[in-house]
């Protein structure tokens, strides 16, 4: 699996948001994916 598909998969109930942020950091994500995760999950009510 690529670090975008598992952070899709564990963002957020076993990765902290950090995490994201060094991904993205790091390269591994890109600014569009990290805004696509970061934004699924903020528009889901479960993330509450």
């Amino acid at each position: 699996m690529t670090p975008y598909e598992l952070a899709k998969l564990y963002y957020p109930r076993l990765w902290p948001l950090e995490r994201l942020d060094k991904l993205l950091e790091l390269g591994r994500i890109t600014q569009a994916e990290y805004d696509e995760i970061v934004g699924e999950v903020a528009c889901d009510g479960r993330s509450q």
